[in-house]
C-alpha cells in the first residue's frame, strides 16, 4: 500500500488470542480499497503498523476456511514480526470475521469478511438533515 492518508472508518480495542493484553486497531479506506491495521499493544510483543488491505485478508482466509490460524496471515506481513499475523487474526475474531472451533483454541473458521469491507458503504451514507422543530403557539 502506499503512504496515501486514509479515512478512518473505525477504532476498535480487542483482547489478543491469548488474552493476556489488547490490541487496538484502525481500519481506514481510500478510494480504493479498506485496510486494517494495528496500532496499539499494551502487552510486550512486537507487531507491524502497516496496513493490510481487506481484499488480501479475504483471499488468505479463503484459502483454508475451515482451519485458519496465524500462518494464513503471515505472508500478508512483510517480515517485520511474527506477532503481527496472530494480533491480526485476533482483530478478525473480535469483528466477526472468523470464529474459534470449538475445542481448539488455536483453529478458526473463516466466516466473513463483509462486516469489514462494507464499512466504508455504509461510513460514506450522510444522514438526512434533521428537521427543526417550530415553536407552536397556544391558541383559544
Amino acid at each position: 500500500m502506499t503512504n496515501t492518508e486514509l479515512n478512518i472508518l473505525k477504532k476498535g480495542t480487542c483482547p489478543t488470542l491469548s488474552g493476556k493484553s489488547k490490541l487496538s486497531y484502525v481500519i481506514g479506506t481510500d478510494d480504493n480499497a479498506v485496510y486494517i491495521r494495528i496500532a496499539a499493544n499494551t502487552g510486550g510483543g512486537f507487531y507491524s503498523g502497516e496496513w493490510v488491505a481487506v481484499k488480501d485478508i479475504e483471499a488468505a482466509l479463503t484459502k483454508t476456511p475451515d482451519e485458519v490460524t496465524s500462518l494464513a496471515l503471515f505472508k500478508l506481513f512483510k517480515g517485520k514480526s511474527v506477532n503481527s499475523a496472530g494480533f491480526l487474526l485476533a482483530v478478525l475474531k473480535h469483528e466477526g470475521v472468523v470464529e474459534t472451533v470449538k475445542g481448539k483454541k488455536r483453529k478458526h473458521t473463516y466466516v466473513d469478511i463483509a462486516r469489514i469491507a462494507n464499512l466504508s458503504k455504509t461510513s460514506t451514507k450522510k444522514a438526512a438533515p434533521k428537521k427543526k422543530a417550530t415553536a407552536r403557539r397556544a391558541t383559544r
